[in-house]
């Protein structure tokens, strides 16, 4: 979590009652898998709480609106309160006021497990955290639902026993409540797991002072720190990650990294490495990985390199922080030459002769290559590939059957693959091609997840042996897409004899669990490489996806359905539960992966249901989800889920069967048909997944969409719709247009929207009910307000790209000179109706938009734009007389129109100075911009006395003088220089033009 999120978020909006909400809404949403939400939560509200937000209260409105419905969103609101609780954001006493004004708990019914949220709350507040008189007022209310907490107390008291039985703790030897002997760890976490937060703080809060006493007194004692097995630590771990309590674990953490042992510091490395999102959140990821770097840097030099397993720890947890990308380069480098340098020191290639001897003595294989490689020597490729052969041979002999006898050669591959990463993969991708092939062998499971556990195998590789191209190193050049499309077929051909894919996946999907093969650090570490993989190579995850399906199908259309691990309800959990998170991060990716064709109906069956599953998470097995259903759960969480099952609802219905185009169309009607109820529904938030869609579809949609929007305008030929109201005709048009800019904007149609003749002859009812007497003010208020704005929106839509056929010329032309008579119209009315009718800033009126949307067709009327200008200027009436049509059609100005010449009296005659003073005014005023002149005031005086520009002939004004005297106008004659009457008929130069501009001559518009 970056440290400046929460003031990111916090200056997203000023609304912020509606951004805290949004919020929770996020953090409660079954849509967003995981437990660092929660945390991340927790910190922007106390963080905002500095800000002046009302945590509590914001949390109790939220429990007011009663939105929760599902149990999973329910849960996850009580962890929140739970953090909140304890770090004192939220109120324990205000919450109870609030219950008790609402009437309190009253039934059993109430404080149930899927009772209402408000007053289930009350049974699953941290008790370590209230007070005695809270802890006391709670057991009352309670009691009146039925509620003992007496019985709650006994549960937490015998949890905390059985934990000390199971962690190995002194216990009261006349205990009989315990059993004889101690609960697994595995069935306990499963118990706490299935408990209420009550219980699950209460046994973080005290199994984290009991870690924290105990490491304090030994380091009193005997000044050295308490020393724990992994054993016991991997069960303190397993039963913190199972109460979710990873605030009391972080502080374990910090505890726990005293210790010397290595083994412990690396599984503390992976601990937070697994859950690095939530410590990061909890502010504790930079921390403990500074913390361990330095136990690195002392256990370096005391064990040397025993110190390995915690070196290969960080450089994987460093990795994962943006933070410390430095620091994981050069412990990378450090775990490179670790592994290089031991147990290989010098340079010298080990004999020839070596690989004949491995192989002659089988029995004494692993104790031959452990001397070599102890012996300080290098390998080169001819002797590791020897060495490979060995190893596998014998790996070979033991696959399925011994799982310890399995071990020291998964070992001996991890210490080959040290000498040279590059080529050992290499060899074992080989390796793993040829392998998905063989039919007679044991599953890969018996196998692959020790390799991975070991070191010597990891994810992309096998992910890579799934793909048509075999990407690992020394592979040669990548092939084409429709190379690797026929070998994908080919390989779903190999493969699915040995269910080669649907076995990858299972291993990139589920947990694995301790047994005979794994340990259980191996298997968290598998599961630190599982997330990884999903971050890093989703694309690959969902080309296996797409191959284990394809594997799946094929296997069903051969009649070969004998234990496929597809059909298994809990491998399909396990998909579900990934693709979950690939949903959100690659929404049309996992589309494109689950969009099969497949002959088989169980195949379409099976990816409808996943499907349905990933959207309605408590949905039963066969539930059928239609499209209305489908677009009322559409909102900001679900989006790419609805997104993903009416992709795939309109894609299965396209399969290989004769009934398809029927099938296609039907599921077309259906969508379209919910489509409009949604409108009308007043409900646009599915519009985000129209870009999702194939160009057929969105097309339809889009035409649908467009053609109600154009009924719904207003016609003197066509009355308003008696049904609706115009507030509600308005909404639904308002709508429409916000589906077709969805549309359009996304460039889901595959091509360019063009102009159609209905979008003109609605301009032209526009232009008829603005113009027609018979139209009340009420009508035309309402075209000025919305329809036309619409309208005209809905037309900018379709100025992207223009068509350059005829008709597309026709279009436009009917366009342009709708528009301009829309001009003239709103000219003709008052200003302030039609600058009031524009819901813009005043700089940007109804007429603006109008006069811009004309220049804008009229500049791409094609080549003989100029025929087409005149052609549209014919058809309007008065066009020379509006500025602004002369400019669309470019309509040249006479130059000779509204010139004047300006004169001055010599002022010798006072007396007709001062009769002609008014007209002298009037005639003198401005009548334009730059227009204005200095007059002089009635009366006569005594004459200034001659500037420069008297003497030179000049006007005054050129010599910053002030005009002094009446001015009079009157209309210049302009004649063009061949209608001069010239007195010789010699051609010389023209030396009778002269500059206007020297008698201060204006253009009066």
């Amino acid at each position: 979590m970056p440290d400046d999120l929460p003031s990111t978020c916090w200056d997203i909006t000023k609304d912020k009652p509606n951004l805290v909400r949004t919020l929770l809404e996020w953090c409660t949403s079954v849509y967003r898998p995981g437990s660092a939400k929660i945390f991340v939560t927790s910190r922007i509200l106390q963080i905002w709480s500095t800000r002046g937000v009302d945590v509590t209260s914001a949390v109790l409105d939220f429990l007011d609106s009663d939105i929760l419905e599902k149990q999973a969103d329910k849960t996850a609101l009580y962890h929140l309160v739970c953090e909140l609780t304890r770090s004192g954001r939220f109120s324990i006493p205000r919450y109870l006021q609030w219950l008790m004004a609402r009437g309190g708990v009253l039934a059993p019914a109430d404080v149930s497990p899927d009772g209402p949220c408000a007053t289930r709350l009350l049974v699953e507040l941290p008790t370590h955290s209230l007070s005695t008189s809270q802890r006391s007022l709670r057991a009352n209310m309670l009691h009146r639902a039925c509620y003992y907490v007496e019985d709650e107390e006994q549960d937490h008291e015998v949890a905390i026993r059985c934990l000390k039985h199971s962690l190995g703790m002194p216990l009261d030897v006349d205990d009989q409540t315990l059993p004889r002997k101690p609960l697994p760890i595995s069935k306990l976490a499963k118990r706490i797991a299935r408990s209420s937060f009550a219980l699950k703080a209460d046994v973080g809060s005290w199994l984290q002072s009991t870690l924290d006493a105990n490491f304090e007194s030994a380091a009193k004692a005997s000044g050295h720190p308490l020393e724990i097995s992994p054993t016991t630590f991997n069960s303190i771990r397993t039963v913190f990650e199972a109460a979710e309590d990873f605030s009391m674990l972080a502080g374990v953490l910090k505890s726990v990294s005293s210790v010397s042992n290595v083994e412990i510091l690396a599984s503390c490395a992976d601990t937070v490495s697994r859950h690095v999102l939530t410590f990061a959140a909890l502010d504790a990821a930079r921390s403990l990985f500074d913390t361990l770097y330095v136990r690195l840097r002392t256990t370096a030099e005391e064990q040397g390199i025993g110190a390995r397993p915690l070196l290969a720890s960080l450089a994987g947890l460093a990795s994962r922080i943006p933070e410390k990308q430095g620091i994981s380069a050069q412990l990378k480098k450090d775990l490179a030459q670790t592994d290089r340098n031991n147990p290989v020191d010098a340079c010298s290639p080990v004999s020839d002769s070596l690989g004949p001897r491995l192989q002659d003595d089988d029995a004494d294989l692993q104790e031959e290559i452990e001397k070599n490689l102890m012996s300080g020597t290098s390998l080169d490729r001819a002797t590791m590939n020897r060495l490979f052969e060995a190893v596998i041979t014998r790996l070979n002999t033991w696959w399925g059957h011994d799982a310890e006898k399995q071990r020291p050669y998964g070992i001996l591959l991890a210490r080959l693959r040290g000498f040279d990463r590059h080529h050992f993969d290499s060899l074992i991708g080989k390796w793993i091609h040829h392998l998905r092939s063989i039919t007679n062998r044991p599953s890969i499971l018996r196998m692959f997840p020790l390799l991975l556990g070991v070191g010597c195998l990891n994810f992309p590789l096998l992910l890579a042996s799934t793909s048509a191209e075999q990407s690992v190193p020394g592979a040669g050049p990548s092939r084409s897409a429709a190379n690797a499309s026929s070998g994908s077929a080919q390989i779903v051909q190999i493969t699915y004899r040995t269910r080669y894919c649907q076995e990858v996946l299972g291993m990139m999907t589920k947990p694995m669990v301790p047994d005979d093969l794994l340990s259980q650090e191996e298997c968290y570490r598998i599961a630190i490489m599982q997330d990884q993989a999903l971050k890093d190579n989703s694309n690959e995850i969902l080309a296996l996806v797409r191959q284990a399906l394809a594997e799946y199908s094929l296997c069903r259309d051969k009649g070969d359905s004998g234990a496929l691990p597809l059909d298994n309800m809990a491998e399909r959990e396990h998909l579900i539960r990934m693709l979950r998170s690939l949903v959100l991060r690659d929404s049309p990716g996992v589309i494109r992966a689950l969009s099969l064709r497949s002959p088989d109906t169980h195949v379409g069956h099976w990816i409808d249901c996943m499907a349905t599953k990933l959207l309605i998470p408590t949905a039963a097995q066969d539930t059928q989800v239609t499209f209305d259903q489908v677009l009322e759960l559409t909102n900001e969480f679900t989006l790419p889920f609805c997104q993903l099952k009416i992709s795939l609802s309109l894609s299965l219905a396209d399969q290989n069967s004769p009934d398809a185009g029927e099938r296609v169309q039907t599921h077309l009607d259906l969508f379209t048909k919910a489509m409009d109820n949604a409108i009308d529904a007043k409900n646009t938030s599915w519009t985000g997944m129209l870009s999702s869609l194939s160009p057929e579809i969105t097309h339809h949609l889009k035409s649908r969409a467009q053609t109600r929007f154009l009924d719904l305008l207003p016609s003197l030929r066509t009355p308003p719709p008696a049904e609706s109201t115009l507030e509600q005709t308005l909404q639904t048009a308002e709508n429409l247009l916000s589906v077709i800019d969805a549309i359009i904007r996304g460039g889901s149609m595959g091509r360019p929207p063009q102009l159609v003749p209905a979008m003109i002859d609605k301009l032209v009812d526009l232009w008829e009910v603005l113009s027609s007497p018979s139209t009340d003010q009420a009508g035309k208020t309402a075209v000025l307000n919305h329809w036309l704005p619409a309208l005209l929106a809905l037309v900018t839509l379709h100025t992207s790209t223009f068509d350059s056929s005829k008709a597309g010329f026709e279009v436009r032309a009917r366009a342009v000179v709708a528009l301009a008579g829309l001009l003239l119209e709103l000219g003709a009315m008052p200003p302030a109706t039609v600058v009031g009718a524009c819901a813009a800033p005043p700089a940007v009126t109804l007429a603006n938009r109008v006069f811009d949307l004309a220049c804008l067709l009229v500049d791409n009327l094609g080549s003989s734009d100029e025929a087409v200008r005149a052609q549209c200027l014919r058809a309007v009436s008065n066009a020379s007389a509006d500025a602004r049509l002369r400019y669309i059609f470019s309509l040249p100005r006479n130059p000779a129109e509204h010139l004047m010449l300006s004169h001055r009296d010599s002022g010798n005659n006072n007396n007709n100075n001062n009769n002609n003073n008014n007209n002298n005014k009037a005639a003198a005023a401005p009548s334009g911009p730059g227009a204005a002149v200095t007059t002089a005031g009635g009366g006569g005086s005594s004459r200034p006395p001659p500037g420069p520009g008297h003497l030179l002939g000049t006007p005054a004004s050129l010599w910053a003088q002030t005009v002094q005297g009446p001015e009079r106008l009157t209309p210049f004659q302009f004649r063009r220089w061949e209608m001069l009457n010239e007195p010789t008929p010699n051609v010389g130069e023209n030396d009778t033009a002269v500059n206007l501009g020297l008698f201060e001559a204006r253009k009066v518009l």
